[in-house]
């Protein structure tokens, strides 16, 4: 990611990035936009057709929320040092234990994913954050939350996607 090369196609050397000769600007490389670029060219793919307003709401919540608040906290953590990273780690263990556990172990019950039965966009959105949760070691295993990222984990793009830690 590092090499000239692949830095002309995505200045931040990171992944996903995505290429589509169909746009004008070919090249997309933050992965919320990717997932609404996908979205719009395959809409059926990763959202089914049945979903409600009540699905879309809840979509849209999630997405939001792991881009705009938790993913940043997550990752500060992992960047951070010496006594601002062990606060950041309390404040991390915190974010998680007393949000993200209730609200998303709410939303999981009784469901397979975040939006019913079926893999959706929604969950690559929650991936991501959980996979940063779980290299800060935050994920309890014997929870639904852990049921559920082992589902999330255990599919072979998420394997393919993500390395198996962030040696943080």
């Amino acid at each position: 990611m590092k090499k000239d090369q692949y830095t002309a196609i995505n200045p931040n050397q990171t992944i996903p990035t995505l290429e589509d000769d169909t746009l004008d600007h070919p090249i997309i490389f933050e992965g919320g936009a990717i997932i609404d670029h996908l979205l719009h060219i395959q809409p059926n793919q990763l959202i089914p057709p049945w979903w409600t307003n009540d699905n879309w709401a809840k979509h849209n919540l999630y997405k939001y929320w792991c881009i705009a608040t938790l993913d940043g906290r997550f990752l500060s953590k992992m960047t951070g040092s010496g006594a601002i990273g062990n606060k950041l780690n309390k404040t991390s263990k915190k974010i998680y234990e007393s949000l993200i556990v209730p609200f998303l172990s709410n939303d999981l019950q009784g469901s397979l994913y975040i939006n019913g039965d079926e893999f959706t966009a929604t969950d690559l959105f929650l991936g991501y954050t959980l996979f940063l949760a779980e290299n800060l070691k935050l994920i309890n295993h014997d929870s639904i939350i852990g049921d559920y990222y082992k589902r999330l984990s255990s599919r072979e793009a998420f394997r393919r996607s993500f390395p198996s830690s962030l040696n943080i």
